[in-house]
């Protein structure tokens, strides 16, 4: 039974609930603030006692894309949990484009159309009251309303098991050599057109992971790698605890320097190095963990990446983090993120710069992810 509902509409449906909660004693909170899916998930901070999320189709836009629809409600469902999420359509049949691709993705509990409009608030206050488990539920299944009895009948057949949406994601373009320079300002281009620097300035690259041990050091390195790799001068700089120099000093390849080590190309700095010199391109730096590390640092560098999962256990760092408006600062880099899902993934979070990295698990050979660092870079 919902006790507790939160209700996102447009200001003049805000009491199209009224005659259903009240009598209940639902505790109804009505928000007419959002203009956006996207909006509501900001919203969602650590409020997992709501027994129900109510959504107006209006808050999808003026030209939804059944795509984009999904995918937000994807998002909702990573935040709520257990909440139960219900659409309210009553502009659309069952057969609109966007609620059967929500039925087919199973990303809402209820959804109640214009088909179902005559018997509105008897179909909403018998699934308020559990008496009805869904309208369209994730079991492929349409119930209709019959002489005030419920009656189910088969209306999608599709298996979603082995589809995979094969859309590849839109690379940003990559500043190249055909690039128009301001001629007032001395500027240097690399010859292949990556990793650009200007003349007499040292670009810092910060990186730094949503939780411990996600690749953040790993990832950092491999940065270094692909820039020393276009013979450009680059050091790494350990600005963390976790003593990856040490490691790093005693591994076999690293040559002693005075107040550093050299290997692969990249000058390593320890985390006691108060000053880099001016003589590299590049320095990146090595934050470890975004919370033991000292925020404004990490976003005072020039290109600030966060490295961050997608797993069940990962996700909800990464959630927090965008509820808190922390990746909106930087450049988000996803640990092998399924191909198939990425660019509903990016259409979910339209405002943030989030990019995917592909499985490269040797450190100084870093091919499969250099496109990748190259375009965060360039960006």
């Amino acid at each position: 039974m919902i006790q507790i509902l939160h209700y996102y509409c447009k200001p003049h449906k805000a009491d199209l609930l009224n005659n259903i909660t009240y009598p209940r004693g639902i505790s109804c909170q009505i928000q007419t603030g959002y203009i956006d899916i996207s909006d509501i998930v900001k919203e969602l901070n650590n409020k997992m006692h709501i027994d129900c999320i109510v959504i107006d189709d209006e808050l999808f836009g003026t030209m939804p894309e059944a795509e984009d629809i999904v995918s937000k409600l994807e998002v909702l469902k990573y935040v709520t949990e257990n909440t139960e999420i219900l659409i309210i359509a009553l502009d659309r049949n069952q057969n609109d484009d966007i609620i059967a691709a929500i039925h087919k993705n199973g990303v809402a509990d209820c959804i109640i159309t214009k088909d179902m409009s005559e018997r509105f608030e008897s179909i909403v206050a018998e699934y308020f009251d559990g008496a009805v488990n869904s309208i369209v539920s994730n079991s492929d299944i349409e119930v209709q309303y019959t002489n005030g009895n419920v009656a189910e009948s088969e209306i999608f057949k599709q298996s979603t098991d082995n589809e995979e949406l094969n859309v590849p994601v839109a690379a940003p373009e990559i500043i190249n050599d055909s690039v128009e320079v301001d001629t007032a300002e001395e500027t240097k281009l690399d010859t292949d057109g990556v990793f650009e620097t200007y003349d007499n300035s040292m670009i810092t690259i910060g990186v730094c992971g949503l939780q411990p041990h996600i690749g953040a050091t790993h990832h950092a390195l491999a940065i270094a790698k692909a820039i020393a790799n276009t013979h450009k001068r680059v050091c790494y700089k350990e600005n963390n605890n976790h003593c990856a120099y040490n490691v790093l000093q005693t591994g076999g390849m690293a040559v002693e320097k005075a107040g550093y080590i050299s290997m692969a190309g990249i000058d390593i700095f320890n985390e006691n190095t108060d000053i880099i010199p001016d003589k590299y391109s590049f320095c990146v730096i090595d934050f470890g963990y975004i919370g033991e590390c000292h925020e404004a640092d990490f976003f005072d560098t020039d290109i600030p990446v966060i490295i961050a999962g997608a797993k069940d256990w990962e996700i909800h760092h990464f959630i927090g983090a965008y509820q808190s408006g922390t990746l909106e600062k930087a450049n988000i880099l996803m640990n092998f993120f399924p191909m198939h899902e990425q660019l509903n993934f990016k259409n979910a979070f339209p405002t943030l710069n989030i990019w995917f990295s592909e499985y490269a698990p040797e450190v100084f050979d870093p091919q499969n992810n250099v496109d990748i660092y190259k375009q965060i870079i360039n960006n």
